[in-house]
C-alpha cells in the first residue's frame, strides 16, 4: 500500500516518543505500532508538520490504526520525497483541522 509521511530534513520521523526512525529507499521494519502512513490529507497532517513529504510503500499492517485516514504498517520504504512549502502546508493544515473537527462534531 502507498501512504504519505511528513519528515524532518534528514528523513527521520517528526516524533521520537517511541524512538526516532530514519526512513530511506530500502525496506525496513518499524517497531512498536509500526510506521504511521497518512492516506488522506487530514491523516497526513495528524502527525505534525515537517519540511519533507515522503511517498512511502508499506507492508504488513499492524492494525494499531486503520481508520481510513491513517494506517500503521510494520515494513516501509520511501519511494519519493519532495520539499514542502511551509506557508502552503500551514494554510492546508488550518483547513484540514477545521474539516476534521466538523466531521467529529457532525455539524458540516
Amino acid at each position: 500500500m502507498i501512504g504519505y509521511k511528513l519528515l524532518r530534513d534528514d528523513l527521520s520521523s517528526l516524533n521520537d516518543e517511541y524512538g526516532r526512525v530514519t526512513y530511506g529507499p530500502d525496506w525496513q521494519e518499524v517497531q512498536g505500532n509500526g510506521a504511521y502512513l497518512g492516506l488522506t490529507i487530514p491523516g497526513l497532517l495528524l502527525g505534525g508538520y515537517g519540511p519533507v513529504l515522503a511517498e512511502v510503500e508499506g507492508e504488513e499492517p499492524t492494525g494499531a490504526v486503520e481508520d481510513g485516514q491513517v494506517v500503521t504498517v510494520r515494513r516501509v520504504r520511501v519511494l519519493l520525497t519532495a520539499r514542502t512549502i511551509v506557508y502552503g502546508i500551514m494554510l492546508l493544515t488550518d483547513s484540514a483541522h477545521r474539516a476534521a473537527w466538523r466531521e467529529i462534531r457532525n455539524d458540516r
